[in-house]
């Protein structure tokens, strides 16, 4: 399978943070991806030697002696040639690459002999639903119970673990497993006695649907955190301050795109990506949509899930002319393929209005008016996903009475996601109306 605007594609393989990253060489278009049957992707595999640590020797010589395509299709095999601490990494790329279910066999396995991110991993999966797990409650419950017991563990590092994952389990508010007081516990006795990450605990202090919210102290720890230097929590700190009323009344706009210049120092891809929304809108700096799509391009060679959600907002709503990228409805469900299979989650609301018009209008829009206007019916049969977009839309465009109308619209559903995501709008309304530049 080719896709005429790459010349080459190549994956380099590694492993950070249990995620699978991959660097492709990219000529104008993205790296490709079969719409109809995602499973037959065809990689040449090139591994640095920077970057072969990451897997160990004895994967990495599986994957270049066999292929990558091998190590996916062949997983029993393969699963029993490397080390139990391999075999952990290698479920990360069953899962992230293919939602291969031998992943889960292999997390079980692993986890019924005491491997604690095994069992933090199943825990989690089977209560979010994410990776191609199926929401079972039996089935996360036994594993948060054996969390519990490694919490009283004497092993400090270990029970150190297991509180972080307590915490972040039953803090999702889209997980099954949410539960606030449980969440109060693991996470303030994580935080506050076993001393976990500050830019960790400024997130949640700062999240209004979080147990922990606590804006003043979490703006307060964020500031500490930024002072001694911390690149991450300048990062974290400039994009949380886009759509939080908190930060944005002791901050401008100026302040928070100059923390977020820190992802190039640190080159972190995700941040990278951030970066690049403020100079699509103009956030504390100029508009230069070109300088945007730049490092858009950067953020998607590494799969930054979102820089693809990025260049489809761009394209629809005709913010910056990418028809290097996307020119034509195959162009657009590429990019939309690849979105919805990065992410972690088995369905994308945000993405599906995109979709609803490819499917019907068998094209782009002619131009952002077309859109908008397809945007603004939809809205009014009470489509809650089109109205968060269009949302969406007119907070960039600084149209703020609309976008507090639209989020509102959006606000009126039952499936959370999408609530959170009108709510997360609504906050950004309240942001721009109070923020200086």
């Amino acid at each position: 399978m080719k896709n005429k605007f790459i010349k080459k594609f190549t994956i380099a393989i590694f492993i950070e943070f249990f995620a699978l990253t991959t660097m492709a060489q990219i000529n104008g278009g993205l790296p490709p991806i079969n719409n109809q049957n995602k499973n037959n992707i065809s990689t040449k595999i090139d591994l640095p030697n920077n970057k072969k640590e990451a897997l160990k020797n004895k994967l990495d010589d599986i994957i270049k002696n066999q292929g990558f395509d091998y190590i996916i299709n062949s997983a029993p095999i393969v699963s029993k040639l490397i080390s139990e601490k391999e075999n952990i990494e290698y479920s990360s790329i069953l899962l992230y690459e293919r939602r291969n279910k031998e992943a889960e066999k292999i997390l079980i396995d692993f986890a019924s002999k005491g491997n604690l991110n095994a069992i933090s991993d199943l825990a989690t999966y089977y209560g979010t639903g994410e990776f191609g797990f199926s929401k079972n409650r039996f089935d996360s419950m036994k594993w948060i119970n054996e969390l519990e017991k490694i919490s009283r563990n004497n092993d400090k590092q270990k029970s150190k673990q297991a509180y972080r994952s307590l915490c972040s389990i039953h803090h999702d508010i889209k997980s099954i497993n949410y539960n606030r007081l449980k969440a109060l516990e693991y996470c303030n006795f994580y935080y506050n006695e076993l001393n976990g990450s500050s830019a960790g605990y400024a997130d949640k202090l700062i999240d209004s649907s979080s147990p922990l919210y606590d804006p003043e102290k979490g703006v307060e720890l964020y500031r500490k955190c930024i002072s001694e230097g911390n690149n991450y929590c300048k990062m974290n700190f400039a994009f949380a301050g886009k759509s939080n009323l908190h930060i944005s009344k002791n901050s401008s706009k100026t302040e928070l795109f100059n923390f977020a210049i820190s992802a190039l120092d640190q080159k972190s891809s995700v941040g990278i990506n951030n970066l690049a929304t403020f100079y699509l809108h103009g956030f504390g700096t100029e508009k230069n949509p070109s300088k945007a799509i730049e490092l858009l391009k950067s953020s998607a060679r590494s799969r930054v899930v979102y820089s693809y959600y990025n260049f489809l907002n761009i394209a629809f709503f005709k913010y910056y002319d990418i028809s290097d990228i996307i020119k034509n409805k195959d162009d657009a469900l590429n990019v939309l393929s690849y979105y919805e299979y990065l992410s972690a989650a088995n369905d994308r609301d945000d993405s599906s209005t995109f979709k609803e018009w490819l499917n019907t209008k068998n094209r782009l829009p002619n131009d952002k008016y077309e859109f908008i206007t397809y945007l603004e019916e939809k809205s009014r049969t009470g489509d809650a996903a089109s109205a968060c977009l269009l949302a969406d839309h007119y907070v960039h465009n600084g149209e703020l009475n609309n976008a507090e109308k639209y989020s509102k619209i959006g606000m009126n559903t039952s499936n959370l996601n999408i609530k959170l995501w009108c709510e997360k709008v609504g906050r950004s309304v309240e942001v721009e109306r109070t923020i200086r530049f």
